[in-house]
């Protein structure tokens, strides 16, 4: 489904739409940090009513860290898109994909699950291209970071260097609307100010204000900073926990083999405003 909030971003949904709709559609890569709200954009591009209308129920959204949560093979994702295709399983997964004959989306969600973690990223690149050359198929990719996978498709980057932050109007509309209260109180201006544009951040921040005023939530982040911003009652998760956001990313392959790069990140948190 839509993402029940969604505000900001405007201009990326609209070339998102205008591109799903042409006659000769690319292939769309969304990349960015951890809880930039990746996920939510191709979602709001997925479910546009003119994009709906065009493709009908051929529109399949793979969560590559749900699929791939025990084996980290593009097997076991090709498998799951036939699957939901409702094709015959074969031996040659691909090929089965050549025989499909409505225009069809496929939108691999949090690939960096798939690409971080296997050895074998050549067979990935190559998958990607043959899906990448079905006439009837667009791919939609969403994964951390700021490089594409592979540099042989033509991607629509939606934008190019990442997601960035949202404005403070749109951050505060977007705290109003979850927690429900009013943007011109004193302690909201300054508690989502705190949060920095953050899509994550903020959606989790307002969960909280659903049940503690905004002002001792403000009191408790000066003490607590990232532990405040859990999703009350929900199941420890990527999209529930900021720190466990940014710990996947701290965690990712590509970090892990520049021990350098950890140990700037960890003197630039003690500078007043990191860098």
């Amino acid at each position: 489904p839509s993402p029940s909030v969604f505000m900001g971003r405007d201009d990326l949904v609209q070339e998102g739409i205008a591109n799903l709709l042409a006659d000769s559609s690319h292939s769309i890569i969304i990349m960015g940090f951890g809880g930039m709200g990746k996920t939510s954009l191709a979602l709001r591009i997925l479910n546009d009513a003119a994009v709906q209308a065009k493709y009908e129920e051929h529109r399949y959204f793979i969560p590559c860290d749900i699929v791939c949560s025990v084996e980290f093979t593009v097997e076991i994702l090709l498998q799951t898109v036939i699957k939901l295709m409702q094709l015959e399983l074969t031996n040659d997964a691909v090929k089965q994909l050549y025989t499909i004959s409505k225009p069809t989306i496929l939108v691999f969600d949090n690939f960096e699950t798939l690409w971080d973690n296997n050895k074998d990223q050549y067979s990935i690149q190559m998958i990607l291209k043959q899906l990448n050359s079905i006439k009837q198929i667009t791919l939609i990719i969403t994964m951390r970071g700021t490089m594409a996978p592979i540099d042989d498709i033509d991607w629509l980057v939606l934008p190019h260097g990442g997601l960035s932050s949202l404005d403070v109007s749109i951050s505060l509309d977007i705290f109003s609307i979850i927690s429900r209260h009013s943007i011109d109180e004193q302690a909201v201006k300054e508690l989502v100010k705190e949060l920095d544009g953050w899509p994550l951040a903020i959606m989790l921040m307002a969960c909280q204000a659903k049940n503690l005023a905004p002002k001792i939530l403000l009191r408790s982040w000066h003490k607590e900073k990232t532990l405040l911003l859990e999703k009350p009652g929900a199941h420890s998760h990527r999209l529930s926990s900021v720190d466990i956001s940014i710990k996947i990313t701290l965690q990712s392959p590509l970090l892990l083999l520049k021990p350098n790069t950890l140990k700037l990140l960890s003197v630039m948190c003690h500078l007043p405003n990191g860098i």
